[in-house]
């Protein structure tokens, strides 16, 4: 068998790649080292150098997830590359075509002229530390972007836009949305969904809810903006919870990361309701693209031509910590009036709004929440110092006491709630609303069910009726409705 020696140098040049790609290479092509003086890399490989590049640049014409065809056309950047540049510049194409196609994807979401910070760490894990600066001064060069702003420490990173040949390549290519996940990937199945036979769920409950999610559509005129505002202040009010003082850049990112949540989700649901199904295999929650939009832009759903109630147990995951510990064996010191008083209050949806008030009368309820969850539910087994678990210790000393020993034990508080939400919601609730409403299309998001307009106050009686057969204590049932 032939066999040749090449330098790492070479082999980066003519492969058109980066070093880090040819090192987590070597041992899948073959390639062993010569040694020899100096910092200078000697490969030894079998065949052809023809056949070794080939290797190479075979799973690398199309990067990870990202489709290139998000670029302007790649004759288009070689062709400008060249005439700058000269043809020995060829061999970075492939990485100026990876740095385009993040800053395309970033241009079509906000808009054409808009400034695109270029964090120079994360640029350099996507095209490798060497060739970082030399591939953004030869996009500059080639007249392909424009720096618009410089680095600040502390502030923000060097600033670029796409210049206007490069839109108008864009614009001609009708490719104003971005593709996040390859357009290519095949529809999901009910067989996909429960391969294995580990999916603890009914396939004929799970194939009627894959068939009712292509009866939800959005209108088409959708104002966009509109939902992205709403998106944007929903999610700043979460952030001031964390941090009582934003910066203007803090806010302008919270701003950029809520539309570009809703524009995927809502291109990603337009292409292909089916897209991403899937069956979480600790939690057992069912994951789709209803489920993982964005909260506002999901309220401007219709189905049938009629507007889609949310019915949403109220407290859901404190409701069903109620259960287990009135089922386990450890809370025999815990009084039962105590926890009939925790019942009461999740049962009236008033859990939340009590903590948050006990601790400050201003407190907003989703704040309260988000504290719940990361303090009092999931937090360190020893975080007792947090105001809302000081609130809970006081007014459920002996649920307070159980709570840190469930935390600081091998249980898994968080997976077995969400365990228990899901036997009660694809278990029990979505087959008695299919079983009821046959002709009407029905989805769930985790603790919540969607239903049309027309149909939600017989679903939400028989949704209660439900939860009270299952678990033997009547729950809350709050309606959403846009």
């Amino acid at each position: 068998m032939k066999t040749g020696t090449i330098t790492r140098t070479d082999l980066v040049d003519r492969a058109g790649v980066v070093r880090r790609t040819i090192l987590r290479l070597e041992k899948k092509l073959g390639l062993s080292r010569i040694p020899c003086g100096g910092r200078q890399v000697i490969y030894q490989f079998t065949g052809t150098e023809e056949e070794l590049i080939r290797q190479i640049k075979a799973p690398y014409r199309r990067p990870g997830n990202m489709r290139l065809s998000l670029v302007p056309d790649p004759a288009f950047v070689r062709r400008e590359i060249t005439r700058v540049c000269g043809p020995q510049m060829k061999t970075t194409i492939s990485g100026c075509l990876l740095s385009l196609s993040r800053l395309a994807e970033m241009a079509l979401i906000l808009d054409g002229d808009a400034a695109i910070q270029i964090n120079a760490a994360r640029h350099q894990k996507l095209v490798g530390s060497h060739h970082h600066k030399k591939i953004l001064s030869i996009l500059s060069e080639t007249r392909l972007i424009e720096k618009v702003g410089g680095y600040e420490a502390g502030k923000h990173c060097n600033s670029y836009r796409l210049v206007d040949a490069a839109m108008a390549q864009l614009e001609e290519q009708q490719l104003w949305w971005p593709t996040v996940n390859n357009s290519e990937e095949k529809p999901v199945s009910i067989e996909d969904l429960i391969d294995d036979a580990k999916c603890p769920h009914n396939p004929g409950v799970l194939s009627r809810l894959m068939e009712d999610s292509r009866a939800f559509s959005f209108s088409d005129d959708l104002d966009m903006e509109a939902v992205v505002a709403e998106q944007a202040a929903d999610a700043m009010k979460k952030a001031l919870t964390k941090r009582p003082k934003l910066s203007t850049q803090a806010r302008e990112a919270i701003v950029r990361r809520s539309r570009f949540a809703c524009i995927v989700a809502h291109r990603r649901y337009i292409e292909n309701p089916l897209s991403l199904f899937r069956v979480g295999m600790e939690s057992q929650r069912l994951f789709h693209p209803i489920a993982m939009m964005p909260r506002r832009l999901r309220a401007k759903l219709h189905c049938m031509g009629e507007h889609v109630t949310t019915l949403d147990i109220c407290c859901c995951q404190p409701f069903l910590l109620g259960l287990i510990l009135m089922e386990d064996r450890e809370t025999g010191e815990i009084p039962q009036a105590e926890l009939d008083r925790f019942m009461d209050l999740c049962q009236r949806g008033k859990f939340y709004d009590y903590l948050g008030q006990r601790c400050s009368p201003k407190r907003a309820r989703e704040e309260s929440k988000t504290l719940c969850y990361r303090d009092l539910f999931f937090g360190h087994p020893h975080s007792n110092r947090t105001p809302i678990v000081e609130v809970f210790n006081q007014e459920f000393p002996a649920m307070g006491g159980v709570l840190r020993r469930l935390r600081s034990s091998s249980r898994s508080l968080s997976g077995e709630l969400q365990r228990s939400e899901a036997w009660l919601i694809i278990g029990r609730v979505l087959p008695a609303l299919q079983e009821a409403f046959p002709c009407h299309p029905i989805t769930i998001v985790h603790d919540a069910v969607l239903v049309p307009r027309s149909i939600s106050a017989q679903a939400m009686k028989m949704m209660g009726r439900t939860v009270r057969h299952a678990t033997g204590k009547q729950a809350g049932i709050k309606v959403e409705t846009p």
